[in-house]
């Protein structure tokens, strides 16, 4: 074996091992447990790849809009964290059986296959600037070996950070050699971008138009920042607006409701979270605080970028800067904001973000401004990559450093690895899975996880994925103006509902939920006017007498069941089963874990 292929085959090497340790025990439970974060939001990205697999291959519709949540009305999904292109890449295990166990399976399989695949982008990146693998490989680590990237391997919507990384690579081929199927192959990666992940769309966009108009800016009597193919950089910008625009005016159906200002703010950062290390922060810090702390290596090697490499690290140390005023919000804040009451901290002027926020179509729907520290992360990393090339020249220096900053990232970032909860369907929703007919069920408690922001519907959610019956709500990320969840609407009432046929009702999930009166109310109903059919330690089923099949079927349909349905309706008397399932709305830490997400109940 050759030196390089030796040397790219222990980058993979490498690469896995990290997919793997950062998740442990993940890799031993593949079909029967989760990554979260305390939020459920790996539960609702279980029901994202399905519901993508589910509409394309069985319904053979668009995946942006489904009768399978909210039933029988439906609700877009163009604006939600869909994450559409990671569903395509999941469609392989539409063909494994399981129900649950196999959406959960294709979940985790995307969770730990993005971690490598970011590696492999970011290292090819690297090496197209600087030339030199090796420097790649360790930028490559730094730039997943972080609190931002450890604590998002659940979110397909984010963890996905390789697709921006494949776009910038064929942008920095295509005008180092410009042709137009370069371009095309440029606007057809941001595309994929766009429905991967909106967020990582926009930044990357940013990045690109940044790009261009510093390849344009000359300073006389100096060498020129790199080639530039104005026609086919403009031609790619322009041309991913109108696709874009195209794609709003197919699928994007009725716009969502803008969020609160003063929700935009408390998930703004905050200046001193970019330099302060998670251990030295004081205090009580937003559930994204840790995230927010660009990393010592990115950081260290930055700044040394500038003084041994000023030409090659100036683009992207400006670009990292661009990022983090971005990342701010609508008002500077030097510390985090106490809480959701208060419009921001000190001394809160005004930002660019403010007034893009007010007239820029559009802006107002991208809620969590602070994501945009991945894109300064990645920005510092690859200045500092030119860092590195400049400071290590020789293979053995580059060995020796290295090393040295890989074991450093890599310590830095374990104590931010995510919970391990049960991903288990309960055996009560064996009653709705073989009850063929055109209904929904209501799942309770309706409501918010107390000390999280995880709506318990994205639970339910995935629970879908092995009993296939439409549901009452579902969470997602930009409601439709006008739409509420079930614990926000005070005149809820079972008896309004015809279309509901059953009411599951998770006990051990009451103490937990905010607010608890509605669920509570709508319990008492449903033991009013319902029959229990099935009970256990966990869970109680009951069939609505206010049911009524001739209003509750419409020509919307339901969702097919996951199984084969056994065409009897269930009856007689109560199911009592003595197994017990686990809760993963009360979860259990990981060994790999020594940090949890600090955060309050929404109020």
């Amino acid at each position: 074996m050759s030196r390089k292929a030796a040397g790219a085959a222990a980058a993979l090497v490498l690469y896995a091992a990290l997919a793997v340790l950062f998740t442990w025990p993940l890799v031993l439970h593949p079909a029967s447990r989760l990554l979260d974060d305390g939020n459920l939001d790996a539960f609702q990205f279980v029901w994202n790849l399905w519901w993508v697999r589910e509409a394309l291959l069985h319904r053979h519709a668009t995946p942006f809009h489904t009768t399978a949540l909210f039933y029988p009305d439906g609700v877009g999904l163009f604006w939600h964290t869909l994450s559409a292109t990671t569903g395509l890449l999941s469609l392989p295990f539409a063909l494994a059986p399981g129900g649950m166990r196999a959406a959960v399976l294709a979940e985790n399989a995307t969770s730990l296959a993005a971690l490598p695949a970011t590696c492999i982008l970011a290292t090819l990146f690297v090496r197209e600037l600087t030339g030199r693998p090796g420097v790649g490989v360790v930028a490559a680590v730094a730039l997943v070996a972080s609190p931002f990237y450890v604590r998002q391997l659940h979110i397909a919507y984010l963890s996905n950070l390789y697709w921006p990384l494949a776009v910038l690579l064929l942008w920095w081929r295509l005008h180092a050699r410009p042709s137009w199927p370069r371009a095309a192959a440029v606007l057809l990666v941001f595309v994929l971008v766009f429905f991967a992940s909106q967020d990582y769309a926009v930044m990357t966009f940013t990045l690109l138009g940044f790009d261009l108009a510093y390849r344009l800016v000359r300073r006389p009597g100096r060498p020129a920042r790199g080639p530039v193919w104005t026609t086919g950089g403009l031609a790619v910008l322009g041309l991913a607006l109108a696709v874009v625009a195209a794609a709003v005016l197919a699928f994007g159906g009725t716009p969502p409701e803008r969020p609160p200002f003063a929700w935009v703010v408390w998930n703004s950062a905050y200046l001193s979270g970019f330099v302060t290390p998670p251990w030295l922060a004081a205090g009580t810090v937003p559930y994204f605080g840790s995230s927010l702390y660009l990393g010592s290596v990115p950081l260290l090697l930055a700044l040394v970028a500038q003084v041994v490499a000023p030409r090659a690290a100036m683009r992207w140390n400006l670009a990292a800067l661009l990022c983090l005023v971005v990342a701010l919000g609508p008002t500077l804040q030097l510390g985090p904001p106490p809480d959701l009451n208060r419009t921001a901290t000190a001394p809160g002027w005004p930002l660019p973000y403010r007034l893009a926020y007010e007239i820029v179509p559009g802006v107002a729907m991208f809620r969590v401004p602070w994501r945009w520290v991945g894109a300064a992360r990645l920005c510092c990393v690859l200045a500092g990559a030119s860092g590195l090339s400049a400071l290590a020249r020789g293979r053995r220096a580059i060995v020796a450093w290295g090393a040295l900053l890989i074991v450093a990232s890599v310590a830095e970032a374990l104590p931010h690895r995510l919970l391990l909860v049960p991903a288990a369907l309960p055996a009560g929703y064996g009653v709705v899975r073989d009850d063929p007919g055109a209904y929904a069920i209501l799942d309770l408690p309706s409501g918010v996880r107390a000390g999280s922001f995880g709506l318990f519907s994205s639970l339910y959610m995935a629970y879908q994925t092995g009993h296939g019956r439409p549901l009452a709500e579902g969470t997602v990320a930009r409601l439709p103006i006008g739409r509420r969840y079930v614990f926000e609407q005070d005149d809820y009432r079972l008896a309004t509902h015809p279309e509901l046929k059953y009411v599951i009702v998770h006990r051990g999930m009451f103490p937990s939920v905010y607010p608890r009166e509605p669920s509570e109310r709508l319990l008492a109903e449903a033991r009013a006017a319902g029959d229990l059919v099935f009970a256990d330690a966990e869970t109680e089923v009951y069939r609505l007498r206010t049911y009524s099949p001739s209003r509750g079927e419409t020509s919307r349909g339901a969702a097919q069941p996951a199984r084969s349905a056994s065409g009897a309706a269930p009856g007689g008397p109560v199911v009592r089963s003595t197994s017990s399932t686990v809760s993963p709305a009360h979860g259990e830490r990981s060994t790999a874990t020594s940090c949890q997400r600090r955060s309050v109940a929404r109020s």
